[in-house]
Protein backbone atom coordinates (compact mmCIF):
# COMPACT_ATOMS: atom_id res chain seq x y z
CA UNK A 1 0.00 0.00 0.00
CA UNK A 2 2.91 2.41 1.14
CA UNK A 3 4.60 1.68 -2.42
CA UNK A 4 1.62 2.44 -4.53
CA UNK A 5 2.24 6.42 -4.77
CA UNK A 6 5.59 5.73 -5.79
CA UNK A 7 4.78 2.51 -8.18
CA UNK A 8 2.00 4.30 -10.19
CA UNK A 9 4.24 7.84 -10.43
CA UNK A 10 7.50 6.01 -11.75
CA UNK A 11 4.88 4.83 -14.68
CA UNK A 12 3.13 7.97 -15.11
CA UNK A 13 7.01 9.14 -16.06
CA UNK A 14 7.42 6.88 -18.22
CA UNK A 15 9.11 3.93 -15.91
CA UNK A 16 8.63 0.43 -17.30
CA UNK A 17 7.42 -0.97 -13.91
CA UNK A 18 6.69 -4.88 -12.64
CA UNK A 19 4.58 -4.60 -9.37
CA UNK A 20 4.00 -8.10 -7.42
CA UNK A 21 1.84 -7.74 -5.17
CA UNK A 22 -0.99 -9.28 -3.25
CA UNK A 23 -3.01 -6.30 -3.66
CA UNK A 24 -3.28 -5.21 -6.86
CA UNK A 25 -5.23 -1.99 -7.92
CA UNK A 26 -6.34 -2.21 -11.36
CA UNK A 27 -7.98 -4.34 -13.91
CA UNK A 28 -7.15 -5.77 -16.99
CA UNK A 29 -8.61 -2.93 -18.79
CA UNK A 30 -7.62 -0.08 -16.59
CA UNK A 31 -4.05 -0.90 -16.37
CA UNK A 32 -1.65 1.47 -17.71
CA UNK A 33 0.21 -0.09 -20.77
CA UNK A 34 3.94 0.22 -18.85
CA UNK A 35 2.66 -1.13 -15.64
CA UNK A 36 2.32 -4.82 -14.89
CA UNK A 37 0.78 -6.19 -11.91
CA UNK A 38 1.71 -9.57 -10.91
CA UNK A 39 -1.06 -10.68 -8.28
CA UNK A 40 0.18 -12.73 -5.50
CA UNK A 41 -2.96 -12.79 -2.70
CA UNK A 42 -3.71 -16.27 -2.85
CA UNK A 43 -0.50 -17.63 -1.86
CA UNK A 44 -1.34 -15.55 1.74
CA UNK A 45 -4.40 -16.49 2.72
CA UNK A 46 -3.71 -19.29 4.91
CA UNK A 47 -0.44 -17.66 6.42
CA UNK A 48 -3.03 -14.24 7.26
CA UNK A 49 -5.46 -16.67 8.86
CA UNK A 50 -2.62 -18.60 11.24
CA UNK A 51 -1.19 -14.53 12.30
CA UNK A 52 -5.38 -13.75 13.16
CA UNK A 53 -5.72 -16.91 15.31
CA UNK A 54 -2.17 -16.16 17.08
CA UNK A 55 -4.08 -13.03 17.66
CA UNK A 56 -7.30 -14.14 18.91
CA UNK A 57 -5.46 -16.49 21.00
CA UNK A 58 -2.98 -14.37 22.18
CA UNK A 59 -3.62 -10.75 22.06
CA UNK A 60 -1.55 -10.05 25.38
CA UNK A 61 1.56 -11.53 24.19
CA UNK A 62 4.52 -9.83 25.25
CA UNK A 63 7.50 -8.15 23.32
CA UNK A 64 9.44 -11.17 22.51
CA UNK A 65 6.16 -13.50 21.78
CA UNK A 66 4.82 -10.63 18.70
CA UNK A 67 8.16 -10.17 17.49
CA UNK A 68 8.54 -13.82 17.09
CA UNK A 69 5.20 -13.93 15.48
CA UNK A 70 5.58 -10.86 13.30
CA UNK A 71 8.74 -12.16 11.35
CA UNK A 72 7.46 -15.83 11.06
CA UNK A 73 4.38 -14.19 9.36
CA UNK A 74 6.93 -12.39 7.27
CA UNK A 75 9.22 -14.84 6.48
CA UNK A 76 6.07 -17.25 5.11
CA UNK A 77 4.28 -14.67 3.23
CA UNK A 78 7.76 -13.50 1.53
CA UNK A 79 9.10 -17.06 1.01
CA UNK A 80 5.23 -17.68 -0.64
CA UNK A 81 5.72 -15.32 -2.98
CA UNK A 82 9.38 -16.04 -4.20
CA UNK A 83 7.81 -19.44 -4.63
CA UNK A 84 4.58 -18.25 -6.62
CA UNK A 85 4.31 -19.43 -10.12
CA UNK A 86 4.02 -15.88 -11.54
CA UNK A 87 7.25 -14.66 -9.58
CA UNK A 88 9.38 -17.72 -10.63
CA UNK A 89 8.22 -16.63 -14.40
CA UNK A 90 9.93 -13.49 -13.52
CA UNK A 91 12.96 -14.98 -12.11
CA UNK A 92 13.85 -17.58 -14.69
CA UNK A 93 13.18 -15.42 -17.59
CA UNK A 94 16.85 -14.89 -18.62
CA UNK A 95 15.26 -11.59 -20.86
CA UNK A 96 13.70 -10.12 -18.26
CA UNK A 97 16.24 -6.87 -17.04
CA UNK A 98 15.74 -4.39 -14.03
CA UNK A 99 17.51 -1.28 -13.52
CA UNK A 100 16.23 -1.10 -10.21
CA UNK A 101 14.15 -2.96 -7.18
CA UNK A 102 11.80 -1.31 -4.56
CA UNK A 103 11.59 -3.57 -1.89
CA UNK A 104 9.19 -3.88 0.83
CA UNK A 105 11.73 -3.23 4.01
CA UNK A 106 10.00 -6.42 6.10
CA UNK A 107 11.44 -7.97 9.11
CA UNK A 108 12.49 -11.00 7.14
CA UNK A 109 15.43 -10.34 4.16
CA UNK A 110 14.39 -13.20 1.66
CA UNK A 111 13.64 -10.25 -1.05
CA UNK A 112 18.26 -9.28 -0.93
CA UNK A 113 17.85 -12.48 -3.62
CA UNK A 114 16.50 -10.19 -6.24
CA UNK A 115 19.10 -7.83 -6.44
CA UNK A 116 21.60 -10.56 -6.52
CA UNK A 117 19.71 -12.75 -9.42
CA UNK A 118 18.97 -9.33 -11.46
CA UNK A 119 22.37 -7.72 -10.73
CA UNK A 120 20.38 -4.42 -10.03
CA UNK A 121 20.33 -1.91 -6.51
CA UNK A 122 17.83 -2.25 -4.11
CA UNK A 123 15.49 0.43 -2.36
CA UNK A 124 14.23 -0.99 0.56
CA UNK A 125 10.99 0.90 1.70
CA UNK A 126 9.04 0.65 4.80
CA UNK A 127 5.34 1.48 5.34
CA UNK A 128 6.41 2.01 9.16
CA UNK A 129 8.66 2.87 11.30
CA UNK A 130 12.80 1.14 10.22
CA UNK A 131 12.99 -2.20 11.65
CA UNK A 132 15.96 -3.14 13.49
CA UNK A 133 17.96 -4.91 11.04
CA UNK A 134 17.21 -2.67 8.50
CA UNK A 135 18.65 -0.07 10.80
CA UNK A 136 21.75 -2.42 11.37
CA UNK A 137 22.04 -2.43 7.49
CA UNK A 138 22.51 1.39 7.14
CA UNK A 139 24.26 2.25 10.77
CA UNK A 140 20.92 3.45 11.65
CA UNK A 141 21.09 3.94 15.84
CA UNK A 142 19.40 2.25 18.03
CA UNK A 143 18.86 2.80 21.69
CA UNK A 144 16.41 1.18 24.41
CA UNK A 145 15.34 4.93 25.78
CA UNK A 146 16.60 7.68 23.46
CA UNK A 147 16.03 5.90 20.29
CA UNK A 148 13.73 2.87 21.26
CA UNK A 149 12.94 0.53 18.19
CA UNK A 150 9.35 0.96 17.25
CA UNK A 151 8.39 -3.29 18.46
CA UNK A 152 8.65 -1.40 21.86
CA UNK A 153 5.27 -0.67 24.01
CA UNK A 154 6.81 2.04 26.20
CA UNK A 155 9.57 4.13 26.77
CA UNK A 156 8.83 7.24 28.50
CA UNK A 157 8.50 7.78 31.94
CA UNK A 158 10.17 4.15 33.10
CA UNK A 159 11.08 2.93 36.53
CA UNK A 160 14.75 1.58 36.97
CA UNK A 161 13.13 -1.99 36.38
CA UNK A 162 11.39 -1.19 33.17
CA UNK A 163 14.40 0.67 31.86
CA UNK A 164 16.40 -2.17 32.86
CA UNK A 165 13.81 -4.52 31.15
CA UNK A 166 13.79 -2.49 27.87
CA UNK A 167 17.69 -3.02 27.45
CA UNK A 168 17.54 -6.74 27.64
CA UNK A 169 14.97 -6.42 24.86
CA UNK A 170 17.08 -4.56 22.72
CA UNK A 171 20.46 -7.15 23.24
CA UNK A 172 18.22 -9.78 22.77
CA UNK A 173 16.36 -8.31 19.21
CA UNK A 174 19.96 -8.04 18.66
CA UNK A 175 20.51 -11.82 18.82
CA UNK A 176 17.40 -12.31 17.32
CA UNK A 177 18.03 -10.35 14.07
CA UNK A 178 21.44 -11.81 13.73
CA UNK A 179 19.84 -15.59 13.99
CA UNK A 180 17.15 -14.44 11.32
CA UNK A 181 18.93 -13.25 8.72
CA UNK A 182 20.92 -16.88 9.16
CA UNK A 183 17.48 -18.93 9.47
CA UNK A 184 16.60 -16.65 5.84
CA UNK A 185 19.89 -17.46 4.30
CA UNK A 186 19.11 -21.29 4.70
CA UNK A 187 15.53 -20.52 3.22
CA UNK A 188 17.38 -19.16 0.04
CA UNK A 189 19.46 -22.18 -0.01
CA UNK A 190 16.37 -24.31 0.22
CA UNK A 191 14.71 -22.14 -2.82
CA UNK A 192 17.79 -21.15 -5.07
CA UNK A 193 20.57 -23.66 -3.80
CA UNK A 194 23.46 -23.56 -2.12
CA UNK A 195 25.45 -21.54 -4.57
CA UNK A 196 24.55 -18.50 -3.52
CA UNK A 197 25.72 -15.68 -1.54
CA UNK A 198 24.54 -15.79 2.54
CA UNK A 199 22.56 -12.58 2.85
CA UNK A 200 24.75 -11.05 4.70
CA UNK A 201 27.46 -11.49 1.72
CA UNK A 202 25.10 -9.85 -0.48
CA UNK A 203 24.73 -7.21 1.22
CA UNK A 204 27.80 -6.18 2.20
CA UNK A 205 28.16 -6.10 -2.24
CA UNK A 206 25.20 -3.32 -2.91
CA UNK A 207 24.62 0.28 -1.47
CA UNK A 208 21.46 -0.06 0.53
CA UNK A 209 19.30 3.06 0.53
CA UNK A 210 15.92 3.08 3.30
CA UNK A 211 12.49 5.18 2.28
CA UNK A 212 10.67 5.64 5.57
CA UNK A 213 6.55 6.20 5.34
CA UNK A 214 6.88 8.14 8.56
CA UNK A 215 8.71 11.98 9.76
CA UNK A 216 11.63 12.19 11.56
CA UNK A 217 10.26 13.68 14.69
CA UNK A 218 8.27 10.60 15.42
CA UNK A 219 11.48 8.52 16.05
CA UNK A 220 13.19 11.51 18.45
CA UNK A 221 15.20 12.89 15.35
CA UNK A 222 16.78 9.23 15.11
CA UNK A 223 20.96 9.96 13.94
CA UNK A 224 20.61 8.52 10.43
CA UNK A 225 23.04 7.84 7.47
CA UNK A 226 22.03 10.07 4.34
CA UNK A 227 21.24 6.22 2.81
CA UNK A 228 17.96 6.52 5.03
CA UNK A 229 15.10 8.86 3.79
CA UNK A 230 11.88 9.92 5.40
CA UNK A 231 9.82 10.51 2.72
CA UNK A 232 6.51 10.71 5.32
CA UNK A 233 2.71 10.19 4.39
CA UNK A 234 3.04 9.52 1.21
CA UNK A 235 0.14 7.29 1.28
CA UNK A 236 -2.22 10.24 2.26
CA UNK A 237 -4.30 10.50 -1.00
CA UNK A 238 -5.83 13.95 -2.61
CA UNK A 239 -9.03 14.89 -0.52
CA UNK A 240 -12.33 13.67 -2.15
CA UNK A 241 -15.75 14.73 -1.37
CA UNK A 242 -18.12 12.50 0.84
CA UNK A 243 -20.66 10.69 -0.04
CA UNK A 244 -24.20 12.65 0.47
CA UNK A 245 -25.68 9.84 2.38
CA UNK A 246 -22.60 10.06 5.06
CA UNK A 247 -22.11 13.73 4.88
CA UNK A 248 -25.93 14.47 6.02
CA UNK A 249 -25.07 11.81 8.93
CA UNK A 250 -22.23 13.75 10.27
CA UNK A 251 -24.13 17.21 9.58
CA UNK A 252 -27.14 16.45 12.29
CA UNK A 253 -25.11 14.97 14.79
CA UNK A 254 -25.28 18.07 16.79
CA UNK A 255 -23.31 16.75 19.43
CA UNK A 256 -20.81 15.36 17.23
CA UNK A 257 -19.31 11.76 16.22
CA UNK A 258 -16.72 9.32 17.80
CA UNK A 259 -15.33 7.67 14.81
CA UNK A 260 -14.29 3.97 15.80
CA UNK A 261 -11.78 1.31 13.31
CA UNK A 262 -9.44 -0.85 14.38
CA UNK A 263 -7.55 -1.00 10.91
CA UNK A 264 -7.52 -3.76 8.13
CA UNK A 265 -5.07 -6.53 9.94
CA UNK A 266 -7.52 -6.66 13.14
CA UNK A 267 -10.96 -7.31 12.71
CA UNK A 268 -13.57 -6.76 15.05
CA UNK A 269 -14.02 -10.90 15.54
CA UNK A 270 -10.60 -10.80 16.66
CA UNK A 271 -11.40 -8.84 19.79
CA UNK A 272 -12.20 -11.09 22.61
CA UNK A 273 -16.09 -10.95 23.14
CA UNK A 274 -15.92 -9.79 26.50
CA UNK A 275 -13.89 -6.28 25.59
CA UNK A 276 -15.74 -5.84 22.54
CA UNK A 277 -18.84 -5.66 24.86
CA UNK A 278 -17.09 -3.59 26.96
CA UNK A 279 -16.68 -0.97 24.33
CA UNK A 280 -20.17 -1.11 23.07
CA UNK A 281 -21.42 -0.30 26.67
CA UNK A 282 -19.10 2.86 27.17
CA UNK A 283 -19.70 4.38 23.77
CA UNK A 284 -23.50 3.49 24.28
CA UNK A 285 -23.57 6.07 27.57
CA UNK A 286 -21.69 8.86 25.05
CA UNK A 287 -23.49 11.65 24.19
CA UNK A 288 -22.82 11.53 20.72
CA UNK A 289 -23.14 9.60 17.79
CA UNK A 290 -20.63 6.36 17.62
CA UNK A 291 -19.97 5.98 13.42
CA UNK A 292 -18.17 2.12 13.91
CA UNK A 293 -16.29 1.08 10.57
CA UNK A 294 -16.63 -2.61 10.48
CA UNK A 295 -18.40 -5.41 9.11
CA UNK A 296 -22.51 -5.34 10.01
CA UNK A 297 -22.65 -9.45 11.05
CA UNK A 298 -20.49 -8.32 13.25
CA UNK A 299 -23.06 -7.06 15.72
CA UNK A 300 -25.94 -9.01 16.66
CA UNK A 301 -27.91 -6.10 18.14
CA UNK A 302 -26.64 -2.58 18.52
CA UNK A 303 -27.16 0.62 20.56
CA UNK A 304 -29.28 3.22 19.11
CA UNK A 305 -26.78 6.00 18.78
CA UNK A 306 -24.31 3.50 16.92
CA UNK A 307 -24.03 3.00 13.35
CA UNK A 308 -21.88 0.67 11.29
CA UNK A 309 -20.49 0.85 8.17
CA UNK A 310 -18.28 -1.48 6.42
CA UNK A 311 -16.19 1.03 4.35
CA UNK A 312 -15.82 4.44 4.86
CA UNK A 313 -13.24 7.18 3.42
CA UNK A 314 -11.54 7.50 6.56
CA UNK A 315 -9.07 10.61 5.50
CA UNK A 316 -12.41 12.63 4.07
CA UNK A 317 -15.03 11.82 7.47
CA UNK A 318 -11.87 12.73 9.54
CA UNK A 319 -11.75 16.17 8.19
CA UNK A 320 -15.42 16.82 9.17
CA UNK A 321 -15.96 19.49 11.81
CA UNK A 322 -18.34 17.11 13.96
CA UNK A 323 -15.67 14.10 13.95
CA UNK A 324 -14.50 14.82 17.57
CA UNK A 325 -12.66 11.35 18.22
CA UNK A 326 -10.98 8.97 16.94
CA UNK A 327 -10.44 5.36 18.54
CA UNK A 328 -8.32 3.49 16.58
CA UNK A 329 -6.05 0.30 16.80
CA UNK A 330 -2.70 2.84 16.77
CA UNK A 331 -1.65 2.20 12.82
CA UNK A 332 0.91 4.54 11.26
CA UNK A 333 -1.36 5.81 8.31
CA UNK A 334 -4.47 6.34 10.44
CA UNK A 335 -1.92 8.01 12.77
CA UNK A 336 -0.92 10.30 9.71
CA UNK A 337 -4.92 10.94 8.81
CA UNK A 338 -5.81 12.07 12.24
CA UNK A 339 -2.63 14.56 12.67
CA UNK A 340 -3.59 16.13 9.72
CA UNK A 341 -7.09 16.57 10.44
CA UNK A 342 -6.62 17.54 13.90
CA UNK A 343 -8.54 14.91 15.28
CA UNK A 344 -7.88 13.75 18.95
CA UNK A 345 -7.41 10.05 19.01
CA UNK A 346 -7.53 6.95 22.10
CA UNK A 347 -5.46 3.99 21.03
CA UNK A 348 -6.33 0.49 21.40
CA UNK A 349 -3.28 -0.95 20.54
CA UNK A 350 -2.98 -4.90 19.61
CA UNK A 351 0.36 -5.83 17.79
CA UNK A 352 3.63 -4.38 16.17
CA UNK A 353 4.41 -1.14 16.21
CA UNK A 354 0.66 -0.21 17.36
CA UNK A 355 2.09 0.06 20.98
CA UNK A 356 4.79 2.37 19.84
CA UNK A 357 2.69 4.70 18.00
CA UNK A 358 0.57 4.89 21.32
CA UNK A 359 2.95 5.66 23.44
CA UNK A 360 3.64 8.48 21.17
CA UNK A 361 -0.05 9.97 21.72
CA UNK A 362 1.18 10.63 24.79
CA UNK A 363 4.24 12.16 24.44
CA UNK A 364 2.84 14.92 21.69
CA UNK A 365 -0.21 15.11 23.51
CA UNK A 366 -2.41 14.87 21.04
CA UNK A 367 -4.65 11.30 22.28
CA UNK A 368 -4.58 8.57 25.46
CA UNK A 369 -3.92 4.64 25.18
CA UNK A 370 -6.36 1.82 26.78
CA UNK A 371 -4.96 -1.08 27.73
CA UNK A 372 -7.25 -3.87 26.80
CA UNK A 373 -6.24 -6.70 28.84
CA UNK A 374 -6.29 -4.66 32.12
CA UNK A 375 -8.95 -1.20 31.80
CA UNK A 376 -12.35 -1.33 33.47
CA UNK A 377 -15.51 0.28 31.79
CA UNK A 378 -14.97 3.61 34.37
CA UNK A 379 -11.10 3.63 33.27
CA UNK A 380 -12.69 3.10 29.51
CA UNK A 381 -14.53 6.14 29.87
CA UNK A 382 -12.82 8.19 31.98
CA UNK A 383 -9.64 8.00 29.27
CA UNK A 384 -12.30 9.42 26.39
CA UNK A 385 -13.96 12.02 28.39
CA UNK A 386 -10.49 13.23 29.26
CA UNK A 387 -9.60 13.46 25.68
CA UNK A 388 -12.66 14.96 24.44
CA UNK A 389 -12.58 17.93 27.32
CA UNK A 390 -9.22 18.49 26.44
CA UNK A 391 -8.71 21.86 24.94
CA UNK A 392 -5.11 21.56 23.90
Amino acid sequence: MAMRPLTQELAKRGANVVVVTPLPVFTNESVPSNLHEIDVSYTTNDVNQILMEHIKNGIDLDLRSQKQLINMYSTEVNAAHLNSKEMQNVINDKNNTFDLILSEASPCKLNTILSYIFKAPMIHISSLEAHSNHLNLVGGVIHPLFYPDHTQKRFNNLTLWEKMKNLIYCFWLEQFEYHQEEMDTIKLYEMFGNNIPTITEMNNNQDNVLLLNTHRIWTNNRPVPLSVIYYGEIDQSPQRQLEQVLKSYLDSSQNGVIYVSFGTTVTVSDIPAEKLQMLLEVLSEMPYNILFKCKKDQFSSLPGNIKVLEWIPQPELLRHPNVKLFITQGGIHSTHEAIAAEVPLVAVPILGDQFYNAEKYRYHKIGEVINLQTTTVEQFKKTIEVVLEDER
